[in-house]
This record gives C-alpha cells, structure tokens and sequence, in this order.
C-alpha cells in the first residue's frame, strides 16, 4: 500500500486482538486489555485509554447488537456499548482459559474456552 491510498493510522494496535466495527466507530483492543474508539472514516479519537478487567487479551474483539464482547485469556468476558461513550455494561468470568474470540449468530452468542462451549442467547427464528 501507498501512502498515497492511507486514509488515516495509529500506533494503538495490538499485537494479537484485531481491531472490530460497527461501520461509524472501531474498537481497538490492546493485548492488556486497554481500549479505545475510533471514527471509523476519519480515525479522530472518540475515546481512549479505558480499560476492561486487566489481564492477558488474544481473542479479538466482537460487535453485535450495539455492543462489544471482549473476553480475556482468563476466561473473562467484559460488555461494552458500541458507541461514543465507555459503558461497561456486563462482566462474567468463565473461569477458564481461552484464546477464543466470540462468535455471534442469529441472536445467539458463543463462548469457548479450553473445557467448554457456552452457547448465550435464544436462536432469532425470524429469519
């Protein structure tokens, strides 16, 4: 790539986790568990530098229902809002190791670790 085809750049990002969207905003997770949002077309900072439970962060990160789903190595999983203000809004610890990033279909969340698969979430039959 040519620097004449950059839109924008930023050294924020993490050495495993890649970077998630929405489409307006992207979330950019590091490898210990700091986090920032981003305009997705102009790469202006909406907000950064908040951190989730600290710890070990491979699994990239997920938007799905106007959230964003991180889960630490540890088996922690923080819930944020997807948007232009921090919120944690949930945090659960599987208490088990993971490398594992979320996966989200038809209104169902999944979740696996080294001992289990977690299945969250009614299936949206509607489609």
């Amino acid at each position: 790539m040519t620097e004449s085809h950059k839109v924008w750049s930023t050294d924020q990002g993490p050495d495993v986790p890649t970077p998630a969207t929405d489409g307006t905003h992207i979330f950019i997770l590091n490898d210990r568990g700091v986090v920032w949002c981003r305009d997705a077309k102009t790469g202006a900072e909406i907000w950064g530098g908040q951190r989730v439970r600290p710890g070990t962060y491979s699994a990239s990160p997920v938007v799905a229902d106007g959230k964003v789903y991180v889960i630490s190595e540890d088996g922690v999983t923080t819930v944020f809002a997807a948007g232009p203000e921090f919120k944690i809004l949930a945090e659960n610890d599987l208490a088990d190791y993971t490398l594992s990033s979320p996966a989200v279909s038809d209104g169902q969340i999944f979740l696996r670790t080294t001992k289990h698969l977690y299945c969250i979430g009614k299936r949206d039959n509607a489609r």
